[in-house]
């Protein structure tokens, strides 16, 4: 039901022709502007333009609009915006509703208009039966504890530690070995300016240890976290016995990566000493000085390298280790690895040859460079097939034979000292923070951010950023990136007194609510716990505001029905849908 003292503002956008070449939102701006309470409807082409959030403001100001409703893209895109503009125009930014006309109607109905036209009306209508019943709330705020916390002294670690200490703020940084600077201390050159990695990783080293607002915590690892954004406790373990607790604001991810290490068989790895990984070739160079290459005791004169160990595997063609999952992702940075390797060794070994045998050669951006320096070098590129795997047969001289695309299928043979298996970027074990804070993994393994393209480098928990490897596979730059985009996030909250949560979580009905803990058990946040009731002494379902991420589902656990999510109330939503299939006069 409408009250007369309410007015609302509908806006429909264009968005640029994504709505309005499959919608007629003239149309609908027309015929929504006759429903009960709506005081504006209009269509405009950009409202997330200077112009079109300028226009809300100036009608809210002007109108005395009570309620808005913005119809155009995705809320993911656009429902901050809004709700940031009718927030400084005076309305409760809780009382805005958006509508997605883009996603939901236009693109998947682009050989109908009159339907999608109507499509929109009905979700508008819809809209509007729900944004009048919405609670005048106000944001949940929270004491924010002024320190960061970051996981893993990496080359991600560090950027991140040094950025937001770079602000004044204190810095606990935590990593697990004996030494900072992560798996880059294992490299001799960075691609593709091929600065020394130990020196990029020293002057890092040596800035954070400079700086005063950075702690640095060596032989450490994280035991035990609790807590939400504004206050995570951790309580850190020293050489295995020595125990302490710290609180801080935020949290950083930065645990890094692991090599993959081939089973014994796999292309003849743990069966001849004269097969390696690629790793392991970059250590031995590492400090190799003699004018010819010795390995294990056998001097090389010729190499095969062989790529995507590990990687990209498919099912019936790949053989794993028991109870492990198919790694049918790329790795993304070994072919640059290996190429820039190979190159290394004629520089160093000129006499040397080397065949390199790949599926595909992934070297993108500014990393195309090697495949020039490789063709200069004289390397012997055999490209293998997605399901074909290279065979190897050990002898005293080792035998790489498979079918070759590019001379379209012919089988090439190569008869090597020395055989380099690229292998693959593989997740580490999941640290114990990810089953205290309930934090999502993908597919591939590694941790999951919130949004691919809106949230990349956040988790689910809010106040918990990911940097580096510990996401996936990234080179030396994009973990130094990722570390800054993740620094920036975190410095946003950490100068902040109060941080304020969404206040659309899910409420208890103490009255109805039975202590059995059905909701308990589907809520993978532990968002919920059971405590004594003040008035009644029972045990009761209780929601931490901080950890709910509104799924709702708890919802359904609960037999008793005590369980309502502000904002989405069982009776509101019927209330909803009822006016989405009310009868339209187009």
């Amino acid at each position: 039901m409408i009250k007369k003292e309410e007015k609302l503002g509908i806006y429909v956008c264009h968005c640029g022709g994504n709505i309005s070449d499959y919608v007629d939102t003239d149309k609908v701006a027309e015929i929504i502007g006759k429903e009960p309470g709506v005081h504006i409807s209009k269509a405009f082409m950009f409202m997330c333009s200077d112009a079109g959030q300028n226009m809300i403001t100036d009608d809210i100001k002007a109108e005395g609009l009570t309620h808005v409703i913005v119809a155009s893209c995705s809320p993911n895109l656009h429902h901050m915006t809004f709700q940031k503009v009718v927030s400084e125009a005076g309305i409760n930014p809780y009382t805005y509703r958006h509508v997605n006309l883009r996603e939901q109607v236009s693109w998947v109905h682009t050989d109908d208009e009159e339907a999608a036209t109507e499509k929109s009306i009905r979700l508008i209508r819809g809209a509007i039966a729900a944004v009048v019943k919405l609670r005048d709330l106000s944001a949940i705020q929270k004491n924010m504890i002024g320190a960061g916390g970051i996981i893993g002294g990496g080359i991600a670690g560090l950027n991140a530690a040094l950025d937001i200490a770079n602000h004044g703020i204190p810095v606990h940084l935590i990593e697990r070995t004996s030494i900072l600077g992560g798996q880059t201390l294992n490299l001799d050159k960075l691609y593709p300016t091929e600065v020394s990695a130990h020196k990029f990783v020293d002057d890092l080293i040596e800035r954070v240890n400079a700086n005063k607002y950075i702690f640095v915590y060596l032989n450490t690892e994280v035991v035990n976290t609790t807590g939400t954004i504004g206050d995570f406790t951790l309580q850190l373990q020293t050489n295995g016995k020595e125990t302490q607790e710290i609180h801080v604001g935020t949290l950083t991810i930065a645990t890094g990566f692991d090599n993959y290490i081939p089973m014994k068989g796999e292309y003849g790895y743990g069966e001849s000493e004269h097969v390696i990984t690629l790793p392991d070739l970059i250590l031995t160079l590492n400090s190799y000085k003699a004018e010819k290459l010795v390995i294990n005791g056998k001097e090389i004169s010729s190499v095969g390298m062989i790529h995507c160990v590990g990687s990209r595997q498919i099912d019936e063609i790949h053989q794993i280790r028991e109870g492990a999952k198919l790694n049918t992702n790329c790795s993304k940075i070994c072919c640059t690895a290996a190429l820039q390797q190979a190159v290394r060794l004629k520089q160093m070994f000129p006499y040397l040859k080397i065949v390199d045998f790949y599926r595909d050669i992934r070297t993108y951006g500014e990393k195309e460079i090697y495949l020039d320096q490789v063709a200069k070098a004289k390397v012997t590129l055999v490209k293998f097939g997605d399901e074909e795997i290279p065979q190897v047969e050990i002898g005293e001289k080792l035998k790489i034979s498979t079918i070759d695309e590019l001379t379209y299928g012919i089988r090439v043979q190569a008869k090597v000292d020395l055989i380099v298996l690229v292998t693959a970027i593989v997740p580490r074990e999941k640290p114990a923070i990810v089953e205290d804070l309930s934090l999502a993994i993908g597919e591939n393994g590694f941790l999951a951010e919130a949004h691919v393209k809106l949230q990349p480098i956040e988790s689910p928990v809010d106040g918990i950023f990911y940097a580096g490897t510990a996401q996936g596979p990234k080179d030396v730059k994009e973990c130094a990136m990722s570390a800054a985009a993740t620094s920036a996030k975190a410095v946003m909250l950490l100068k902040k007194d109060i941080v304020e949560i969404i206040p659309f979580i899910a409420e208890v009905n103490t009255e109805l609510c039975d202590g059995n803990g059905d909701c308990i058990t589907q809520c993978e946040y532990h968002a919920i716990t059971l405590v004594d009731d003040c008035d009644t002494g029972k045990k009761v379902a209780c929601v931490t505001a901080e950890l709910c991420v509104s799924c709702g589902a708890c919802i359904p656990a609960c037999s008793k029905k005590a369980i309502t999510l502000i904002g989405y109330d069982t009776n509101d939503i019927l209330g909803e849908v009822r006016a989405m299939i009310k009868e339209v006069d187009m």
